[in-house]
């Protein structure tokens, strides 16, 4: 898989400005597409569509299909009180939670992209860095920042439930993004 799948680094640093923009060269500092998926799976160039457009939407559908896939497996054994695909309005502009989840999945996929996958994948794989680090980093945020942000406690309380509710859900959506992510890179036509 593709360690770089949207950051074309080697445009960044060289400062070309013969460089167009929207349709990047591959990656020069590794082979970069003889990974998992193999060399045609985002079909070796970088563009717009797999460094921003790809991520956000295996991140937002990551949400939708396994985040809250598992988040109505607890909600079915009735250990959490919110619903999973709740469509309870939320925040200023009244979107249903369900969509501001899944916003802000396609966000951190953008995130895990463009900065985690580069700096980790290398410690540890693919893999590791979409599920661990996508649960952790995810769940550090809601859990110490958002949180006391929306005027709950702090860290969730140090509840342990909670903590090991997030970090299953969100390791559950870093699994998805990594799942997702070089399908919607080949469906996607790049531009």
């Amino acid at each position: 898989m593709c360690w770089c799948l949207g950051l074309d680094l080697w445009t960044v640093l060289s400062r070309d400005r013969a460089a167009k923009p929207t349709m990047l060269a591959t990656c020069p500092l590794v082979d970069c597409h003889a990974g998992l998926y193999g060399p045609s799976s985002i079909g070796g160039a970088h563009s717009v569509t797999t460094g921003i457009i790809a991520p956000f939407i295996a991140g937002f559908l990551s949400v939708l299909i396994f985040h809250q896939g598992v988040w109505a497996m607890f909600a079915a054994a009735g250990k959490t009180p919110a619903p999973a695909w709740s469509m309870a309005k939320q925040g200023p502009l009244n979107v249903p939670a369900v969509v501001n989840a899944a916003f802000w999945g396609g966000v951190w996929g953008i995130a895990m992209v463009w900065l985690v996958l580069p700096a980790m994948q290398g410690l540890l794989g693919y893999w590791g860095t979409m599920i661990l680090l996508g649960s952790l980093l995810t769940s550090l945020v809601a859990l110490l920042v958002v949180f006391p942000a929306k005027g709950r406690p702090f860290a969730a309380g140090w509840n342990p439930v909670i903590w090991i509710f997030a970090l299953l859900v969100n390791a559950a959506w870093g699994f998805g993004l990594g799942l997702l992510l070089p399908l919607v890179g080949r469906i996607l036509p790049a531009f």
